[in-house]
Order: structure tokens, then C-alpha cells, then sequence
């Protein structure tokens, strides 16, 4: 699929049974990637899914492993800094998840979690 300027919108690969299978990338009007995901039989997500901003820096990563979240899952602000960094197993929070300040990057607060459940909440002082 094609935007109006003739750049590429949207790139799909197929197995031999017809069913979307490895990296889909998605595409800005401007050509930049929108995202990337790797699909499994159609819709499955397995592997990374990956978004950015429409300058093209990085807004999300998280990994997956048979349509469940899977290791470390990262978000930044369109100015590159860090504003959340999580981590599951399984598809359940297990483990810290950091929060930072959308402004200067500073950590705000610490959760643990474990298999889903919240264990622990620290705050950052002022």
C-alpha cells in the first residue's frame, strides 16, 4: 500500500498459507516508520513491537512472546528521555517498573510487582 506521495504506507509479509506472518511495517505520510511489530499467524504479535514518534524518534518498545508482553518494555517523550520502564513475564508486571519525570527524566517512582500483583511502591522525595 502506497501513501499519496508514492511512499510506501504499509509493508506485510505472508506465509505460503496466506497469513501474515514475520514484520509488518507501518509508515508516516512523510516516509519515516510508524512502527514494526512481528506477527505470528495473522495477528499473534511475537517478537517486537516497536512505535515512534512523527519525527521519527522512538515512543515504545516492548517485546512479545506468543501475543503476551515478554522482558523489559520501555516508553520515552518525544524528547528522548525515559518516562517508563517496566518488565513482565508472561504477560504480568514481575519485577520493578521505574517512572520517570516527563520533563527532566528523574525517577518519580518505583513499583514491584510480582506475576501481576503489586508488592512494593516507592516514591521519590522532594
Amino acid at each position: 500500500m502506497r501513501s499519496k506521495n508514492g511512499k510506501p504506507r504499509l509493508i506485510k509479509y505472508y506465509d505460503n498459507n496466506g497469513k501474515i506472518t514475520g514484520a509488518s511495517l507501518n509508515f508516516q505520510e512523510n516516509g519515516n516508520l510508524r512502527s514494526f511489530i512481528y506477527l505470528k499467524n495473522d495477528s499473534l504479535i511475537n517478537g517486537p513491537s516497536i512505535r515512534f514518534y512523527d519525527d521519527g524518534s522512538l515512543n515504545y518498545m516492548d517485546t512479545f512472546l506468543d501475543g503476551k508482553k515478554e522482558g523489559v518494555s520501555v516508553h520515552f517523550n518525544p524528547k528522548g528521555l525515559l518516562t517508563r520502564k517496566t518488565y513482565y513475564i508472561n504477560g504480568l508486571k514481575d519485577g520493578p517498573e521505574y517512572i520517570f519525570d516527563y520533563d527532566t527524566g528523574d525517577t518519580l517512582e518505583v513499583k514491584y510487582y510480582r506475576k501481576g500483583n503489586l508488592i512494593d511502591s516507592l516514591l521519590r522525595s522532594p
